[in-house]
C-alpha cells in the first residue's frame, strides 16, 4: 500500500500554509471522507468559543518549534530536522535542487560522501533494480517539492555514534512559498511504518533493527525556553523527570497512541469519552480532541472570557486506568490582552473510528510530562518533567489517581488549598499561553498527487531569516553516557 503522511508546511507572516486535504491511503482504514480544509473561530451551539480542525489538519496550528541536528553521509554532513512522531520519513533537501528555498538550506550531495546511494521505492539500488519506482512528487497548496530516494549512513550523535544506514527523500525542487521560510532543513520522522513510505523507510524500525542504540527507546524534554530541550535516543535521563513513569501499551501502531478510559476535572471522571484515542505528537505544539467531547468540556468548564473564574477552574486530566494524567489550567486555556482574554485552547478535531475518537497532544502536553517512546513495547512513558518550582508535592498531583469525588467537604477544601498551590508554579513550569490569531487566513483544499508528509514542517519567518539551528550532542552523567542527546533549538511565532 502506498504510505501517504500529513504535511503542514512553514507559515510565514501572513500566509496560511496547509497539509494535504485528506489522510487518504495511508489512513483509509479511518474511512475519512475527502473534504476542503477550513480553520475558522466558531460560537458552537452551547456558546463555548471553540477552534476546530478537520482531521486532515493536524499540526497546521503553531505557535513553537523544535529541532535539532543529525549526521548525514561520510564524511557526515550535519543537517536540521524537527524530530516528529506523527510522521514517519527522512526529508531533506538535495543538491539537485536549485531553487530559492534549497538554497537557504543544507543539502544532501550523494556524490560527497563514500556510502550515498540512489535507490528506488524499494530500497533497493537503481542501477540494479531500475524497474523500481525512482521519485515522488507532493502538492500542497500553491506549493510543491519533487524528490527522489536516497541511501546513506545516518548518526544520530557526533564521533560516529548511534549510526545505521537509512532510506530518505532527496528534494530535487521546492517551492520558494513556504520552505524558504523554513528555519530547519527537514524532518525526521519517528512513528511506525504505516506512515513511512514503504519497507525499509521508517526511521525508527531501522534504528531498531541494526540495533544502533543501547536501549530501543527515546525520549522527549520540552522547555518553555530557548535552550534546554532535548531528544535523547536510547532511554531517558533520570535528572529531568520529577516522578516516576507511568506506562502506557500502543493500541495502535501508526501514531504513538494510547487509548484513556475517560476525561476528569480534578481526577474525577467527567464521563464525557470513555473510549477516546491519544496521539503523542512531538511535531506540533496542537491540543485537539474530538469536537461533541471538546464542546462539552467547554460548557463543564465555563471559562469566562474577562478570566475571572481563572483561579477556579480545575485540573483537566486523561485517565488511563486508575492513573491520570493531569494538565493545569494555563496548559488548557488560552490567555491575551495582558492575560485578561481567556478561551478554551483545546480545538476540535474528528477522526473517526478504528482510530479515533482521538485527542492530540502536542507541546503544552510535552512540555508538563516527559515522554518516553519505547518500541519494544511498543509503549509510551509519562512521567512529570523536572523544571524549576516542580516539587514532589506537586508532581504526585500532575500524575494523580482516579477519585470517586465523594470526599468530606474537608478533605475537598485541603485537596483546593494544595491545588492553588499547584497553580501557582504553573507560570514558572510552562509557556505564558497566547489566544491564538481571529483572522488567520484559511486554508486552502489541497490535492495529492503521490504521497503527502506528516509532520508539521512548520517553520515561521519573522520577516527575515532565522538562524540556522544551534543543536548537537550534549555531556552526558556517568550513569547515562551510552545515551545520545541532542539538544533542541525553539522558535517562536510572532
Amino acid at each position: 500500500m502506498r504510505s501517504i503522511v500529513l504535511l503542514a508546511a512553514c507559515v510565514g507572516e501572513g500566509v496560511a500554509w496547509s497539509m494535504p486535504e485528506t489522510w487518504a491511503e495511508a489512513h483509509a482504514r479511518a474511512n475519512l471522507d475527502d473534504q476542503a480544509i477550513e480553520v475558522k473561530k466558531h460560537h458552537s451551539q452551547s456558546k463555548v468559543h471553540l477552534k476546530s480542525v478537520l482531521a486532515s489538519e493536524v499540526g497546521i496550528i503553531h505557535k513553537t518549534e523544535y529541532w535539532g541536528k543529525v549526521f548525514v553521509g561520510t564524511p557526515a554532513k550535519e543537517f536540521s530536522v524537527i524530530f516528529d512522531t506523527g510522521s514517519g520519513n527522512l526529508i531533506l533537501p538535495s543538491m539537485k535542487c536549485t531553487s530559492v528555498a534549497c538554497n537557504s538550506h543544507e543539502k544532501y550531495d550523494p556524490a560527497n560522501s563514500k556510502t550515498g546511494l540512489l535507490v528506488g521505492k524499494e530500497g533497493k539500488s537503481i542501477e540494479t533494480n531500475p524497474e523500481q519506482r525512482k521519485e515522488a512528487t507532493i502538492k500542497f497548496g500553491t506549493g510543491k517539492i519533487h524528490g527522489q530516494f536516497y541511501q546513506d549512513k545516518l548518526c544520530l550523535g557526533g564521533h560516529e555514534s548511534a549510526c545505521y544506514t537509512a532510506n530518505f527523500i532527496g528534494t530535487d525542487y521546492e517551492s520558494e512559498m513556504p520552505f524558504d521560510q523554513c528555519s530547519f532543513d527537514g524532518i525526521m520522522g519517528l512513528g511506525f511504518k504505516d506512515l513511512s513510505m514503504g519497507e525499509g523507510f521508517n526511521m525508527v524500525d531501522d534504528v531498531v533493527g541494526q540495533h544502533s542504540l543501547p536501549s530501543n527507546k527515546f525520549s522527549v524534554y520540552l522547555k518553555d525556553h530557548e535552550e534546554g530541550s532535548e531528544i535523547t535516543f536510547g532511554g531517558y535521563k533520570k535528572s529531568q523527570v520529577a516522578s516516576d513513569v507511568f506506562w502506557a501499551p500502543v493500541t495502535r501502531e501508526s501514531y504513538w497512541q494510547i487509548g484513556i478510559d475517560d476525561v476528569t476535572f480534578n481526577n474525577v471522571k467527567t464521563g464525557l469519552c470513555s473510549k477516546c484515542q491519544v496521539a503523542v505528537d512531538t511535531g506540533t505544539s496542537l491540543l485537539a480532541g474530538p469536537s461533541d467531547v471538546i464542546e462539552s468540556m467547554g460548557t463543564k468548564l465555563d471559562v469566562k472570557q474577562d478570566c475571572s473564574n481563572f483561579g477556579q477552574l480545575p485540573m483537566m486530566g486523561f485517565a488511563v486506568g486508575n492513573t491520570v494524567l493531569n494538565l493545569l489550567p494555563d496548559d488548557y486555556i488560552d490567555r491575551s490582552g495582558g492575560g485578561g482574554v481567556c478561551s478554551l485552547a483545546l480545538m476540535t478535531l474528528d477522526v473517526p473510528p478504528p482510530k479515533g475518537p482521538l485527542f492530540i497532544f502536542g507541546d503544552p502536553f510535552l512540555r508538563r510530562f516527559l515522554t518516553i517512546y519505547d518500541r519494544d513495547g511498543p509503549r509510551v512513558g509519562f512521567a512529570v518533567a523536572q523544571h524549576d518550582g516542580v516539587t514532589a508535592d506537586s508532581a504526585k498531583r500532575l500524575i494523580g489517581t482516579v477519585s470517586d469525588g465523594t470526599k468530606k467537604a474537608e478533605a475537598r477544601s485541603d485537596d483546593e488549598e494544595a491545588e492553588e498551590d499547584l497553580i501557582k508554579i504553573h507560570s514558572k513550569v510552562l509557556r505564558g499561553a497566547k489566544a491564538p490569531v481571529d483572522n488567520e487566513d484559511p486554508l486552502d483544499a489541497l490535492d495529492n498527487e503521490n504521497l503527502s508528509w506528516s509532520s508539521m514542517l512548520k517553520g515561521m519567518s519573522s520577516g527575515s531569516k532565522k538562524k540556522k539551528a544551534v543543536g548537537g550532542m550534549l555531556q552526558t552523567t556517568q550513569a547515562e553516557e551510552q545515551l545520545i542527546t541532542i539538544s533542541l533549538a525553539r522558535t517562536n511565532k510572532r
